[in-house]
């Protein structure tokens, strides 16, 4: 279940289990123009149930390979800025987009995977399945600059589900040449995390790019792609469902934001700093004291605030700027529930997000076409834990 606390979650009974998928030892590189998805690229268009799996060839639309080097972009002479770390630099700037007259980005959100070391999550949903599904559904999807995934990476907080999704969305983001950026979660753990994915920033191959935020506790970074900054925070608190940002790594957003950069700035974290009043519950598990970051935010070149965590589309205002929840990968909560119960259904969800343009910013969900989309996995009372029905 989305909302509760790894200690303190109830196993749920699933209407489907996909077969768990085995962590490679290694991560694999893409080949030029293929990736395979295991189980659902098969001959007929099948599942994982049947069918022989073969390559997907997916329409190239940046060639991969990032520069050997990294300018740097402080315009300092190299002195940074309070709480960054100089071990690697911040700008990323893929071939293709080198020449653009107008900087426009291209973002696809993903969140809550939650993959676990031995495949489906607490309630026997295959998160990699259905993250595999998702990424095979939006190969058309053109012109993106970058992949963001804003948390809950791994349901058990597990190395092992950190590098299976990281191994998926490897394939996805080398096969086109752009970066992959990740946040933490609160069923991430921040051991497992940083053991598979650094400080969450990497380039098209896997290597880390940007520099983590020199705050104690948390894994915080920032990295320049293409001129748009990307901002990653940490509201993970262990043991709690709720959010939280504390003083420093506050401070430190701050001083990553006195200057603008070329392309605006994002900021990405698991928790919303926004909630639905009709909804009695969902206040209790977003970020807790939004305002604070709204009032760091202000005055910024921040385009917007990407988070996850309520496995459905969400959006609104923190201060000024604008924020937008995607949905979940592994599920999504279906608000036709009664408004004090989590209804979970199948059905995994994206967006893509359009910076720069006369509309900007501009979201889009797209969905996985998946025959189960809807059927219900679970229903639980977030307040309490217990597991329900609507008729209770």
């Amino acid at each position: 279940m989305p909302f509760l606390a790894a200690a303190t979650a109830l196993t749920v009974a699933a209407t489907a289990v996909v077969s768990a998928v085995a962590v490679p030892e290694t991560l694999p590189k893409a080949s030029a123009s293929t990736f395979s998805l295991q189980g659902w690229a098969t001959q007929g268009g099948g599942t994982s149930g049947g069918g022989s799996a073969s390559p997907v060839t997916v329409p190239r639309l940046r060639p991969a390979g990032a520069p050997v080097g990294w300018p740097d972009t402080t315009g300092e002479g190299g002195r940074e800025p309070p709480g960054s770390d100089s071990r690697a630099s911040t700008a990323w700037v893929p071939e293709a987009t080198k020449s653009r007259s107008l900087v426009v980005h291209r973002v696809l959100h993903l969140s809550d995977t939650h993959v676990s070391r031995t495949g489906p999550d607490e309630d026997g949903v295959d998160g990699l399945a259905a993250l595999q599904q998702l990424l095979y559904d939006v190969r058309y999807e053109p012109a993106l600059d970058l992949v963001v995934v804003s948390g809950d990476i791994a349901d058990d907080g597990s190395k092992e589900g950190c590098l299976a999704v990281r191994s998926a969305v490897s394939s996805f983001a080398a096969d086109r040449g752009i970066p992959q950026i990740y946040s933490t979660g609160n069923h991430d753990r921040r051991e497992g995390f940083e053991a598979a994915l650094g400080w969450g920033h990497l380039d098209p191959d896997g290597a880390p790019i940007g520099r983590r935020a020199q705050v104690d506790g948390v894994i915080a970074a920032v990295s320049e792609i293409n001129g748009l900054r990307v901002i990653t925070l940490d509201s993970l608190v262990p043991g709690e469902t709720h959010g939280a940002l504390g003083r420093d790594q506050l401070d430190w957003l701050a001083a990553e934001l006195a200057a603008p950069a070329p392309g605006g700035s994002i900021v990405v974290l698991h928790h919303p700093p926004i909630s639905v009043d009709a909804i009695p519950y969902m206040k209790s598990v977003v970020l807790q004291e939004p305002a604070a970051l709204g009032d760091v935010l202000a005055g910024t070149d921040v385009h917007a605030v990407l988070c996850g965590h309520l496995h459905h589309q969400l959006s609104g205002m923190v201060g000024e700027k604008p924020v937008w929840a995607t949905p979940g990968v592994v599920t999504r909560i279906d608000l036709t529930a009664p408004s004090a119960l989590a209804r979970g259904v199948l059905g995994a969800g994206a967006t893509v997000i359009d910076l720069g343009g006369p509309s900007s910013p501009m979201f889009h969900t797209l969905h996985a076409r998946d025959p189960r989309a809807g059927s219900e996995v679970y229903v639980y009372d977030p307040l309490t834990g217990e597991e329900t029905t609507e008729s209770s």
